[in-house]
Formats: structure tokens, sequence, C-alpha cells
């Protein structure tokens, strides 16, 4: 079943008006976020919103020598901690992950090998 994005902003009102934040703003930060984790070569995040939740589907490149179940729990927490924080705000946000490659970690491929 396919998802459609319902609305391209977020808003949400404070004392002194509407706040709107977009979506595409949210992805972009993910993407930020995801560079601070050596285990990720790439990552495209998609994201859903409505007025009571935020839904996540990132398909990572992922590198490996890096334990995925770690990883996975970590990296969803995190994303989950930051945009609560930076949203303020206590939506439920849903984060899905797909591990669509598994490429080789060039650093570990050559600590391996001896050359001589």
């Amino acid at each position: 079943m396919r998802q459609r994005r319902k609305s391209r902003f977020i808003t949400f009102d404070e004392e002194n008006g509407k706040v709107s934040l977009s979506v595409q703003a949210i992805e972009e930060f993910i993407g930020k976020i995801s560079k601070g984790y050596p285990e990720i070569k790439h990552i495209e995040p998609k994201v859903f919103a409505s007025k009571y939740k935020i839904n996540v589907f990132a398909k990572i490149i992922y590198l490996s020598g890096h334990n995925i179940a770690n990883f996975s729990d970590n990296f969803k927490r995190n994303i989950r901690s930051q945009l609560q924080h930076i949203l303020g705000l206590e939506r439920t946000i849903n984060i899905q992950l797909s591990i669509d490659q598994v490429d080789e970690d060039k650093h570990e491929v050559f600590q391996d090998k001896v050359f001589q």
C-alpha cells in the first residue's frame, strides 16, 4: 500500500501564531544527522506527516563490519529524539529503515591485507 504525503508542511500553533516546518527540511535534517554514523554510506529519507503523527521511511546503503541491530536501534532512537526536540511536540514518530544494499567498508578491506 502506497502512502501519500498528506501535507508538505507540519503546522503547529504557538502563543504568537502558527509555525510551519516543511517536510523537505525534516528530510534534509535526517540526512545531516546520518553523516554522524560511519555505518551509513547513503540515505534517502522520506517523511510523511499528518496532524497526529510523523512517519519516516529511510532507504539506506549500509557499510559492512557493523552490527545492524545495534545501529538501527541507536539511529531510530536518535532521530526520534532529535525530531521531538526541534518540533517541541509530543507527536507519534514512527521510523522504518530499509537497508537496500550492504557495501564493503574499504577501511576494513585494507586492514586485513598485508602489503609486501
